[in-house]
């Protein structure tokens, strides 16, 4: 991943903007958004059987996920077709950075991560071995390469080992919560729950919720927020609540969720992150932890805030069925919003319950 200098960051201001309150079938509008997003973005290779959104690493990883999103929510066989497609395709595209069997090439372990949660979900939704293989090949080398006793513990961001980010060890935490449920390996736990230690005591701020962005070797820690940051907290503590039942975890993920709604956007919506090639679908990974946190703990603030969320995004859709990701902006289809920037909403959609506990 090659994030946007911080000095960039910092300079995009969140914006408050009251919700919408149309009522609307969530259940409808995920699958109207999606369509939308698969006849916008979506290349089909007829000869290989293969669909593809884009071509960079981690966002085509994530763009795979809202696939799996919309699986998971409906059980319907299409998507699953479409799943398997988009992860051939992704092989295909990335042979190039293998090396041993994984994608030793790519210096970024933080995208590998992405892909083995990507994997590892679809194993879990399926049951197919080939998505399990590879999660499983490429988290062991990343985790292998990635650790390391320097600041505490934790994964190196990248090969350069000069900082330690949350966008890597929250994202392995996951990756390593889903292996050990898939292979029923304490062993990946015990890993999740040392990245969960490590983030917590160097990146989180547990009296406010807040998550902070890189711990570097050299200089101050970087402490900007972001909506995947706060994503991959709650993620991975509301894994680790469920495979052990310790309520700290779930505590921990409630404040960071707090933090997100109440203190980044008061509540309302949120419409920023337009910035950089990679900051555009950062909030599709928040609404994906985020409706996994109301599964397992239901909560009437967060359910209702994402549905204030997807009415006004999908109010301000384009004429294709399109939303950017400043989701309290019109899109116009002359906007040539990208997939990334699209991907947000639609998993948004995929994860805005259609009920209320």
């Amino acid at each position: 991943m090659h994030l946007t200098p911080r000095s960039d960051l910092m300079k995009q201001k969140t914006e408050f903007v009251r919700a919408t309150e149309d009522e609307l079938d969530f259940d409808k509008t995920a699958c109207d958004g999606f369509n939308a997003f698969m006849n916008q973005y979506d290349t089909y290779d007829s000869r290989r059987h293969t669909h593809r959104f884009a071509r960079n690493f981690w966002t085509e990883a994530e763009m795979i996920e809202i696939v799996v999103d919309a699986y998971h929510r409906t059980g319907e066989d299409h998507y699953r077709k479409i799943m398997d497609g988009l992860y051939e395709g992704f092989l295909v595209d990335w042979r190039h950075q293998e090396k041993n069997g994984w994608w030793a090439k790519n210096a970024y372990n933080d995208d590998i991560m992405w892909m083995v949660i990507a994997c590892a979900r679809m194993y879990l939704e399926t049951g197919d071995r080939k998505y399990l293989n590879t999660a499983k090949i490429n988290f062991d080398n990343a985790f292998t390469r990635a650790w390391s006793i320097d600041l505490g513990g934790g994964l190196w961001w990248r090969t350069d080992n000069r900082t330690k980010n949350a966008c890597v060890n929250g994202p392995g935490a996951i990756a390593a919560c889903l292996l050990g449920t898939a292979l029923q390996e304490k062993s990946y736990f015990e890993k999740a729950e040392n990245l969960y230690a490590w983030e917590r005591a160097n990146l989180y701020e547990p009296d406010t919720g807040h998550v902070d962005d890189a711990y570097p070797v050299h200089g101050e820690k970087n402490t900007w927020a972001s909506t995947y940051n706060q994503g991959t907290f709650i993620g991975m503590c509301t894994l680790l609540y469920e495979h052990s039942g310790n309520e700290q975890y779930i505590k921990d993920a409630d404040r960071a969720a707090n933090y997100a709604m109440e203190t980044m956007y008061r509540g309302e919506v949120m419409n920023n992150e337009e910035g950089g090639p990679d900051l555009p679908g950062f909030k599709g990974i928040l609404t994906r932890w985020l409706n996994h946190f109301l599964e397992v703990h239901p909560s009437p603030q967060y359910a209702q805030w994402l549905q204030r969320n997807a009415r006004t995004a999908w109010e301000n859709r384009s004429e294709s069925g399109i939303t950017g990701t400043r989701w309290a902006e019109k899109t116009r289809d002359s906007d040539k919003t990208t997939a990334w920037s699209a991907s947000a909403a639609v998993a948004l959609y995929q994860n805005a319950p259609n009920f209320i506990e």
